[in-house]
């Protein structure tokens, strides 16, 4: 599943396999900060740190993932 979140940490996308695998409704999602739903969260890791995070275990609502996250990057900076 493909999440999306903004330089603050929203998120902007969640596609629908990522719904269907985590068991959300993703318009629920949609806009909310990614702490608040899932703490300690690897996609804000890579964020925050700028470096790619690969096959990182992650528990969301109680089901266990192995989580790539990789930052956005435009003209060298971090935008998601």
């Amino acid at each position: 599943g493909v999440k999306i979140i903004d330089r603050h940490g929203r998120f902007l996308f969640i596609n629908k396999s990522a719904e269907r695998n985590m068991e959300i409704v993703r318009d629920e999602w949609i806009g909310r900060h990614a702490e608040e739903l899932i703490p300690n969260s690897i996609i804000l890791k890579a964020l925050h740190t700028g470096t790619p995070q690969m096959h990182q275990h992650s528990v969301v609502l109680g089901k266990h993932f192995i989580v790539h996250a990789s930052p956005l990057m435009y003209q060298g900076d971090v935008i998601g």
